[in-house]
């Protein structure tokens, strides 16, 4: 009995410290069916590291499965899943050579369609093994960055007009991966967004302590919030730049009036399903400094995938707070998304003069949707 508690209580340890987290709120039966609409922009539909030369696996995002390739010089291609001959899902084809081209070919009867544009360059079993010119798979734009794989999407076909852009010290592999949280959960794509614009909900949502401590707080009288921002800020850029935000936050904490630490994050919003961004702070005497990168999954339009990884500096106190922070940011987003499951859709909401943070987020993101997909005008209280 000892040896077996000893053994989960290593596993635990374990996944805590070094292993990567995940969580998933959703409920079996929100409706998944409902397919937009979407924001335009960059969506990271996989990590680098799932897929490894030579290999085929399929993702899901924008209510579809999508196939990635990473063909023989290591490029990374995405395409439809569908074979248009008979409908065969490519997920289970395999990468070949093609008259020196790099190919997906279908598992049901083996036409191969070229990575770059689509095309089926062959067909084994037709005359001069050739297919009809109107064989062709759509090819999804993609990049490679921050190691997420990304596609385009623009509802009205649109070519990308921006590109993310890379962290300078993940390209140069002067920090290290430190862990990641993933988290399903049942919202919009854009509400987990503008959480970077909402200062009001951080103390009252996270601020508060555990339910031990809060029950201690209670008899001994004590302020039983120990997070409180000293600053924020959020803010639009403007330009070609459009499509980039930024956000800073100044964390407090302190435990019934004993200051615990402070710290400064700092992050860059790229398009409605991207971020980067940095943390330094003094946490119980410790420097706590670390790069992170998130990705935002619509899996469906109200069912969603968040991916946070973190980098940290190559010292111990960085990546053992590094790890404690990742900690904590799953519980965060975890008390964030049992709100947003049950949350209903208004035509005006109400904000205050103080939320202009948030209202300033929404004109802003309200560019991201195409000339038929707009965002109800939200009114400031005077």
């Amino acid at each position: 009995m000892l040896r077996k508690l000893l053994y989960h209580f290593y596993h635990a340890l374990y996944r805590l410290f070094f292993g990567d987290l995940c969580m998933d709120s959703t409920d079996a039966d929100k409706n998944l069916n409902d397919t937009g609409p979407y924001p335009n922009g960059w969506i990271p539909v996989a990590e680098t590291q799932q897929l490894v030369k030579g290999q085929i696996m399929k993702t899901q995002a924008l209510g579809q499965d999508i196939v990635l390739m990473r063909d023989s010089n290591g490029k990374v291609h995405a395409m439809d899943p569908y074979c248009p001959h008979n409908g065969a899902h490519l997920g289970g084809g395999d990468v070949v050579k093609i008259r020196g081209e790099d190919c997906i070919r279908c598992p049901f009867h083996e036409w191969s369609f070229r990575a770059e544009d689509g095309v089926c360059v062959d067909v084994p079993y037709a005359k001069d093994r050739k297919a009809p010119k109107v064989s062709k798979l759509k090819v999804w734009p993609c990049v490679e960055v921050n190691d997420f794989i990304f596609i385009w999407y623009h509802n009205g076909g649109h070519c990308p007009n921006w590109f993310p852009e890379p962290m300078e010290e993940i390209e140069n592999g002067d920090v290290v991966y430190a862990g990641k949280m993933e988290y399903f959960a049942n919202t919009s794509v854009k509400l987990i967004s503008e959480n970077t614009s909402d200062s009001a909900h951080i103390t009252i949502v996270h601020g508060g302590l555990s339910p031990i401590l809060r029950e201690i707080g209670k008899y001994m009288s004590l302020d039983e919030k120990w997070l409180k921002l000293n600053h924020f800020s959020w803010k639009p850029s403007a330009g070609l730049s459009k499509h980039i935000a930024y956000a800073e936050y100044e964390p407090n904490f302190s435990l019934y009036g004993l200051s615990l630490g402070k710290g400064l994050l700092s992050s860059t919003q790229f398009g409605p399903y991207t971020f980067i961004g940095q943390t330094e702070a003094i946490f119980l005497g410790f420097d706590v400094k670390f790069k992170f990168t998130v990705g935002l999954i619509p899996i469906h339009s109200n069912k969603q995938k968040f991916i946070l990884r973190m980098y940290s500096e190559k010292t111990i106190p960085s990546r053992l707070g590094c790890r404690l922070t990742l900690i904590g940011f799953l519980e965060n987003f975890h008390q964030d998304a049992l709100i947003w499951k049950d949350m209903g859709p208004l035509e005006k909401p109400i904000t205050l003069k103080e939320e202009k943070p948030t209202v300033d987020f929404r004109r802003w993101y309200q560019q991201f949707y195409g000339a038929d997909e707009k965002i109800n005008p939200e009114s400031i209280e005077s």
